[in-house]
């Protein structure tokens, strides 16, 4: 059976090194969405075993709220991942009482957020994605985005 997951970043750079990793290394189906109009969209057309979200998706507030409130209604709630570059103890904790299982602060090593989605969706594949390309892009990625 395909996995398929979504990631919900306003980085397409990060969004697309996310998608190519999870497609080799874990043969998921992987749909991304620059914003909450299109993650909603692809919410009301799929399910997902693994929804994956940036909590900032502009300047303006944090969409990602919104994104955990819906998914955590949802018959059949995916595992989530709230990531975000402005953390606060009070954002992780509204977070996690929403119902995001994992909360990530960015920049997060690229192989321990890797696990952390290789253990929500089941996967025994073993990562290469540290020593890759992608693997690198994803770490230097994070890491331009804290500053």
């Amino acid at each position: 059976m395909i996995q398929r997951v979504l990631i919900v970043d306003d980085d397409v750079k990060l969004l697309d090194s996310f998608r190519r990793w999870m497609r080799r290394e874990l043969q998921c189906e992987v749909h991304c969405a620059c914003d909450l109009a299109e993650a909603q969209a692809l919410l009301d057309c799929y399910e997902y075993v693994l929804v994956m979200t940036d909590l900032s998706l502009s300047s303006q507030r944090l969409e990602g709220f919104d994104l955990i409130d819906r998914i955590a209604s949802a018959p059949l709630k995916p595992k989530l991942i709230a990531l975000t570059g402005h953390a606060s103890k009070e954002i992780r904790s509204i977070a996690l009482r929403k119902g995001a299982d994992v909360f990530l602060e960015k920049p997060t090593p690229i192989h321990e957020l890797m696990e952390v989605v290789r253990g929500l969706i089941g996967s025994k594949h073993e990562s290469s994605a540290v020593g890759s390309a992608e693997g690198r892009l994803l770490t230097t990625l994070f890491q331009d985005r804290k500053s």
